[in-house]
């Protein structure tokens, strides 16, 4: 059974602090207090995110120019925590957000909704379950419509998803059921605001990918036929821009090197560039917007450490020229110094092209799955 020990102590928190709103985009909501995490134990893990620029090289827009665009920094809030769990996933489009976690007991999934005001992280109550299995992803585009991704709870190795209908103003969602849709492990979905989906996994022959149109009517993916990515390694993560520009990254089948892709959707399938490695660590996550700019956060290792921030350049023209600047021409990203943003495991970030939202368990054990949040501004 997942416990609710968290709930609890966080509307305790919350009603000492008057936190219980009755006003908002739906019914009375769970205001999430704002306390700084205590670093109280010695399996808390360091994460890493970094930022980038991506542009299109369009209307004569030169690789030397691009040098010139900066890339944005994010100023976060503080951390709050909201539940008990482990791998977690965030998804965030327009001022609503879901996010998705395992129990750490047991193979249950249970989900979160919610939404920003004025950069505070509002949740429209406790944690629901909606299926079971393990290693949940969610991803969520503009219009309010929801894909999960998640292996099933025996370890067969079975894939299934359900497309989610949020509705902002009820402060409700609408899942539909789970459906089967391949083998494999380690999934992980991106959706854009023209309903295209793609997603990647994980079997025998390495990382698979598939391209879709989802369908929130139906509640249903139209799933294309499975594309080898002619690579391997663990942990993988997507996002997809309403472009069909495709940002992928993953760590090593064994160590801890860190790569990522750039593709593009080309009808039923992405047209992928080479895997490059771009930094040392484990669990990256990876979100990108309409505008270009890619953020993406990873555990840095199994020590002590700390969370970083970074900037990249990626033009999207696969033909341009490198720059000595280190500004990314084609389908390869830069990325700049890491930036120490806060200390966790298995981390996740979203965003809705303005601002930033990451999730995050604080360790890997069972006594120490407390899950925290934190909405960024980008500057």
């Amino acid at each position: 059974m997942k416990s609710i020990v968290n709930h609890n102590t966080i509307e305790a928190t919350n009603s000492a602090h008057g936190a219980l709103l009755t006003s908002g985009p739906g019914p009375a909501v769970f205001a999430m207090s704002r306390f700084r995490k205590r670093y109280v134990s010695a399996v808390l893990r360091n994460l890493k995110v970094g930022l980038g620029l991506a542009a299109t090289i369009a209307g004569g827009l030169t690789a030397a120019s691009a040098t010139a665009q900066t890339p944005p920094s994010i100023t976060w809030c503080d951390w709050s925590q909201y539940d008990e769990g482990i791998e977690t996933s965030i998804a965030y489009a327009g001022s609503q957000f879901m996010e998705v976690h395992s129990s750490q007991w047991e193979p249950s999934l249970w989900y979160h909704y919610g939404y920003i005001d004025s950069n505070n992280v509002q949740h429209t109550g406790p944690s629901i379950q909606y299926d079971s299995g393990q290693w949940p992803k969610i991803s969520m585009n503009s219009k309010g419509t929801a894909v999960e991704v998640h292996n099933d709870a025996a370890g067969i190795g079975t894939l299934w998803y359900h497309v989610i209908s949020c509705n902002p103003s009820a402060g409700a969602t609408d899942f539909g059921g789970s459906v089967f849709f391949d083998y494999g492990s380690m999934p992980c979905v991106a959706v854009n605001n023209n309903n295209v989906v793609v997603e990647e996994q994980i079997d025998v022959n390495g990382f698979h990918c598939h391209v879709g149109t989802v369908n929130a009517g139906t509640a249903r993916v139209g799933w294309s036929p499975a594309q080898n990515v002619a690579d391997s390694g663990q942990s993988p993560a997507i996002s997809v821009n309403d472009s069909g520009v495709v940002v992928e990254v993953h760590g090593a089948e064994s160590g801890n090197l860190l790569y990522y892709r750039v593709g593009r959707v080309n009808g039923s399938n992405i047209v992928w560039g080479p895997s490059t490695q771009f930094d040392s660590g484990f669990y990256p996550s990876v979100a990108l917007t309409n505008s270009g700019t890619v953020v993406e956060v990873h555990l840095a290792s199994y020590t002590w450490g700390s969370l970083w921030m970074g900037c990249d350049n990626l033009i999207d023209d696969f033909n341009a020229l490198y720059e000595s600047t280190g500004v990314v021409v084609g389908n390869q990203i830069v990325w700049s110094n890491p930036v120490i943003f806060d200390e966790g495991f298995q981390p996740s970030v979203a965003t809705n092209g303005l601002a930033v939202l990451e999730s995050h368990t604080s360790g890997s054990a069972s006594y120490d799955a407390n899950l925290w949040m934190s909405w960024g501004a980008f500057n």
